[in-house]
């Protein structure tokens, strides 16, 4: 019965996806944090400006609490920045440092503040990080690590349970089947840092359990949050943090 639940939850989020995928950006009617009750409106999508998009700017942290912001950047500026972080990701070697790289690159546009640093987003996991060149490199090959820091980018499509514009569950869980895109994860207990990344085959499939970091969504589609579920869905997205439990393998490789 559970096994047919869940089936039949993934068919919806592929329907919902390819039906009405989020690949331009709603503009919301006003440009201060989301109300309370999470409830949100948005403007008719007749009359969104496609050469810009809204992102929903959320950082977790550690002690449960989230700052939530929203950023509008040209749409062309996005798409270098996700290609950018993807190319990033796919050129990482033992001796790189991909995720101050990668965080300097959402400061210069703005995304995130001057101040933040990777001690704000990994806590006393920074090490892990900076301790990187002592690893083993993993490229296109099946994993699963624990409180594993973590990079994903991508278009595709996802969902989650968790409450992204809320400090009540915060993530929770969530998953995704990457087609443009790249997973960077570094897995302490394996000394193994895991890449994967495709530009359109194959894809990627990831699972994140208790996310803690930045992610950032377009801001679209998204008719769930208005009914007070706990569920989201997705399908473009970039993200920096770290996680209880991440499985990642690539399909169709």
């Amino acid at each position: 019965m559970k096994r047919n639940i869940l089936i039949w939850f993934i068919f919806l989020i592929i329907m919902i996806s390819s039906i009405s995928p989020i690949l331009s950006t709603a503009m919301l009617k006003t440009d201060n944090p989301l109300p309370s009750n999470n409830n949100v409106i948005f403007f008719d999508k007749k009359t969104v400006n496609k050469n810009t998009i809204k992102l929903a700017i959320y950082h977790s942290k550690q002690d449960g609490s989230l700052n939530f912001t929203i950023k509008e950047i040209p749409m062309a500026e996005y798409q270098a920045l996700r290609n950018n972080i993807t190319k990033k990701i796919s050129l990482t070697n033992i001796y790189d440092k991909p995720f101050e790289s990668i965080l300097e690159m959402l400061k210069v546009r703005g995304l995130i503040n001057d101040n933040t640093r990777l001690e704000d987003i990994f806590d006393d996991k920074t090490s892990i990080v900076y301790n990187s060149t002592e690893y083993n490199l993993s490229i296109m090959e099946p994993f699963l690590a624990h409180f594993a820091p973590i990079i994903l980018v991508g278009m595709g499509f996802g969902g989650g349970i968790g409450d992204k514009f809320g400090s009540l569950s915060g993530l929770l869980y969530s998953f995704g089947v990457i087609g443009l895109g790249g997973v960077l994860c570094i897995d302490a207990l394996a000394k193994t840092i895991y890449i994967h990344y495709t530009f359109t085959f194959p894809l990627l499939f990831h699972l994140l359990s208790s996310f803690v970091g930045i992610m950032m969504f377009p801001v679209d589609f998204d008719f769930i949050s208005s009914s007070g579920l706990p569920i989201f869905i997705y399908s473009n997205f970039i993200a920096i943090g770290h996680t209880a439990l991440a499985i990642g393998f690539p399909i169709g490789y």
